[in-house]
């Protein structure tokens, strides 16, 4: 029973390790792929500068449905401006959790050094 239990836990271990493995390497691909990138540099100043539009000019508007129109669609553009900065944190996350799956005994002894 208890050999089940240990190869169930190192099954889900091991599956667990390659889904971080592939998207990590998703994130890369996506990363390097808009990083750079001239049309999507383009993309995003311009929604940089709807942005500033909305910024500058949302108290002009009475209406309030517009005005709820204006913060989904600022809080859209910022979504999509934040996206590489936002997937990069996620890169980082996910390849510190992939180092404390591939290395438990340091990450432990680690966390029972005293000094």
């Amino acid at each position: 029973m208890q050999g089940q239990a240990n190869n169930q836990t190192m099954n889900n271990i091991q599956e667990l390790e390659e889904e971080l493995i592939v998207r990590i390497e998703r994130m890369r691909f996506i990363i390097s792929g808009l990083e750079g990138y001239k049309p999507f540099e383009e993309v995003l100043e311009m929604f940089r500068e709807t942005r500033k539009n909305i910024d500058e000019n949302w108290h002009l508007l009475n209406d309030i449905t517009k005005l709820n129109e204006l913060r989904m669609t600022k809080m859209a553009v910022n979504t999509l401006i934040e996206y590489i900065p936002n997937l990069k944190n996620d890169l980082n996350r996910y390849q510190e959790e992939l180092i404390k799956l591939q290395n438990p005994d340091e990450i432990i002894n680690k966390d029972y050094d005293p000094n």
